[in-house]
């Protein structure tokens, strides 16, 4: 019964995956067959390393639970640079695609499963099938305009503005994580943060 509810469970993922993947670029049935074959599901349990500053980042991660962050340490301090969750990509991806080693971290906050797949097939697919490396080319684009809106929020906005635009996009982190590390992605005090949520409108 369990095994089954595994099962269900795993399939009910996948499809929702390929929905998801189909709102970027659809793929073939072959296509998407190819690529499933490829991705492998790890377990970590909470604040676990997935990848250390030194490394190179060999895989692309798909969420599939919990939460984890992306972090770097400056003047003995934990500077988190970004969050992923369910159903986003996740990994270092400067790391992984110039074979270079991390500059930082990414590790778990809660219990994590995650699919992951070797950079080295993703550009075999790509390779293979062209529906594939159309999916990975505006993933990338995508992941490069969310990285110019963060730019402009860090850089334009002031706290209570990061803080809002934080809220409408990811308000339901405020349950799941620590805020120390909300506060510490948004470049503001824990207590600046505290005094935000209980005095902001969002």
């Amino acid at each position: 019964m369990i095994l089954l509810q595994i099962l269900i469970r795993h399939l009910y993922f996948m499809e929702n995956i390929k929905k998801q993947f189909d709102l970027i670029h659809p793929l073939k049935d072959e296509s998407w067959n190819a690529l499933k074959k490829e991705l492998n599901l790890v377990r970590y349990k909470r604040k676990t390393a997935i990848t250390s500053k030194g490394e190179i980042e060999r895989y692309l991660y798909i969420v599939k639970s919990g939460i984890q962050r992306g972090f770097y340490v400056k003047d003995h301090k934990e500077i988190t640079i970004v969050f992923t969750h369910s159903h986003s990509f996740s990994g270092i991806p400067e790391s992984m695609f110039r074979k270079e080693a991390s500059k930082y971290y990414l590790e778990t906050l809660t219990e994590s499963e995650l699919y992951r797949i070797p950079y080295e097939k993703i550009q075999m697919l790509s390779e293979k099938y062209n529906d594939i490396d159309k999916l990975m080319h505006i993933s990338c684009m995508q992941g490069f305009l969310g990285l110019h809106e963060r730019l402009f929020d860090l850089q334009a906005l002031n706290a209570e503005e990061r803080f809002v635009s934080f809220m409408k996009r990811s308000a339901y982190l405020i349950n799941e994580i620590p805020h120390k590390y909300i506060a510490s992605y948004l470049h503001m005090s824990p207590a600046t943060f505290s005094k935000l949520l209980h005095q902001v409108n969002y």
